[in-house]
């Protein structure tokens, strides 16, 4: 089940927390509609990959995280290693793009799944891979 974000610093203490594993935020608010329809495909999400930590930003409660992320548009997902944002995927309306989150999530498990593979793809990106 995916975790409620309530502030900036609470999402940056799971960022922290999850080290190695990668984390992906869905930014969402109750008024969106494809946000709503998305919910249980998220969800179903957590449960297939244990190792991820999957967590949710609600627009109305915690907007300094949304201001933070730059976010413009709902839902829109953030994938985070290391504390660094690794991918995004923004205003999933369709298949498709229900299909990319998944096989972004699928495809950094896959090539990243150890603190030296997250290494690896720090330095891609151009970060510090210090512990």
């Amino acid at each position: 089940m995916p975790q409620e974000v309530l502030s900036s610093q609470h999402l940056h203490e799971i960022l922290k927390s999850a080290e190695h594993r990668l984390v992906v935020v869905d930014f969402w608010a109750s008024w969106c509609r494809p946000c709503v329809l998305f919910a249980p495909e998220f969800e179903k999400l957590a449960d297939t990959y244990s190792d991820v930590v999957f967590c949710k930003v609600m627009e109305g409660q915690a907007r300094d995280a949304v201001t933070e992320n730059n976010i413009s548009g709902f839902p829109t997902f953030i994938l985070f290693l290391r504390q660094k944002e690794v991918g995004r995927v923004r205003w999933i309306t369709s298949i498709h793009f229900r299909n990319s989150l998944k096989a972004s999530v699928l495809t950094l498990t896959r090539a990243f799944p150890t603190p030296r593979h997250t290494c690896r793809l720090l330095e891609r990106t151009g970060s510090s891979c210090k512990k």
